[in-house]
Parts: C-alpha cells; structure tokens; sequence
C-alpha cells in the first residue's frame, strides 16, 4: 500500500497523521446550523433543498434536535454529510439553549445559525465565502439584507469566538420565549452590507395558535421584572428584553446545564 511505503521511507509508523500543530477550527469552511423539534415534514425540506444548492458537499451542516418526544430526528433519513446532536430531554422552549449546544459542538469559524423557517440560497452561500476571503469583520454579527435596517432577527452570520465573547444565550432563562435578546443585544456590532439574505421556506414552523408567542413573551418579561424585584439583576433601561445580572454567581442560581449527545460520529 502506498501508505505502508510512506511509512518505510520516512521511518516515521504516524505518517499520514494529521499533526497537532494545525488549528482544530475550520478557517474556510462555513456551517450552517439547524435546531429542530418535531418538525420531520419541515426538515425534509430543508434537507432537500441543500442537497440541489450544494451538490459538491462545499459547506458544513448541523442540526440538533431539541428533545423532541413524539417525532425525534432519530425516526428521520438524514443525509451522513449532516453531523447530528441531540438533546434527550425536552426542556420546553429551548431554541436558544440548542443553538449554545450548537455553538460549543462546531468546529468552523464561521457559522450560519437559522431557525428552520428560513433556507439560504447557494449563490448567497457562495456571497459570504467571498467576502469570508476578502476578510470580513470577525467580531460581527451579519445580518441579511432582506432583514431590514432597523430589524434585529434570530437568524445570523457569526464567528464561533464572537458568538462565546458576546456570551451566547442566557441559559437561567431556559424555557421561556424571548431568550434570543440575551444573545441579539444593542450593544453588539451589527453588519447589515446585504451581500447575503435569507429564503423563507415556511410561515412558521410551529403555528401562532400552538406556540401561544406572545403570552409567552410576557411570561418571560414577568421572569425578568421578578429577578429585577429579588434584587438579582435588572432589565436594560436601553433594551428591557435584556437582563442584565449583579453578578456571574447570581445567574449561575438560576442557570440549566444542558447535554447533547452526538448520535452519528
């Protein structure tokens, strides 16, 4: 074999190896990253359609299933290019605690994190690996375009160390809708260039009257104005969807660690 020759010549039996000087993290490469929650109809076509916009397995793809119950990813025919995560138990709204899963799993500088109602197309793919080469800013975070200038949405382009230095999403607030706010603050750099935008693929994937979405804000707004009562914290007078905390000891009271399993590495 030619690796057994390699071997012999360079007297060296790890030839061929993958050294540990070079940078675990992927510096070219993209990932695009995907919750999902018993949604197999709504995922299907989200596999389909990467599958005719990346033909040549150019991009990196995760999805990580959010404790799904009746319909888990694993009942599902994922594509092996797909690296998969799940959650066993269903902690209630948990998209944002998904997405940290998400984020502390991925091995790629950048990353495209998107909710499941919203596809990219493989031209916009092709836009930011552009402007990735070009050297983009890496301590913000993209929007698309098709977002709007004044508009703040779930769904974004970031690096995996400004993702961590911004802080994540606020996992004392697992269960509650509205968490995305402890991720999407004002204060954070924004880059609305619109090289890229985003396709919708679906209305929601879960509907209005099922999700109940805006009791469930003021559940969380509720949460917050009692954390900021018990003198814990209080809400940003700039930005009151954001909690912000008297101290690290006083959010790791309230903070749920979450395990994920890799189910097919």
């Amino acid at each position: 074999m030619t690796s057994d020759y390699f071997k012999d010549y360079t007297g060296n039996p790890d030839h061929g190896k993958t050294p540990d000087v070079f940078d675990p993290v992927h510096n070219t490469r993209i990932r695009i990253n995907y919750t999902y929650y018993n949604s197999p109809e709504v995922f299907q076509e989200i596999i389909d359609w990467y599958n005719e916009a990346d033909p040549y397995h150019s991009f990196d793809y995760t999805v990580i299933d959010d404790g799904s119950q009746s319909k888990p990813i694993t009942d599902m025919n994922v594509p092996s290019r797909w690296r998969i995560l799940r959650i066993e138990d269903d902690l209630g709204w948990n998209n944002e605690g998904a997405r940290n899963c998400l984020m502390r799993d991925t091995s790629n500088e950048w990353n495209l994190l998107l909710d499941s109602d919203w596809i990219i197309t493989s031209q916009c793919l092709n836009a930011i690996r552009f402007q990735i080469a070009r050297g983009l800013n890496h301590r913000a975070v993209y929007l698309p375009g098709n977002f709007g200038s004044n508009t703040i949405r779930n769904s974004f382009l970031v690096t995996k160390d400004t993702f961590w230095n911004i802080g994540g999403y606020d996992q004392a607030f697992i269960g509650y809708h509205g968490v995305d706010y402890s991720f999407l603050r004002l204060k954070n750099t924004y880059d609305r260039s619109d090289f890229f935008r985003f396709e919708r693929i679906v209305d929601d994937v879960v509907s209005p009257e099922d999700k109940n979405r805006f009791e469930q804000v003021k559940r969380f707004h509720a949460r917050m104005i009692e954390l900021e009562e018990q003198g814990f914290g209080k809400r940003n007078p700039e930005d009151k969807q954001d909690f912000i905390w008297n101290s690290k000891e006083d959010q790791m009271k309230f903070w749920q660690d979450i395990e994920f399993k890799v189910i097919n590495d």
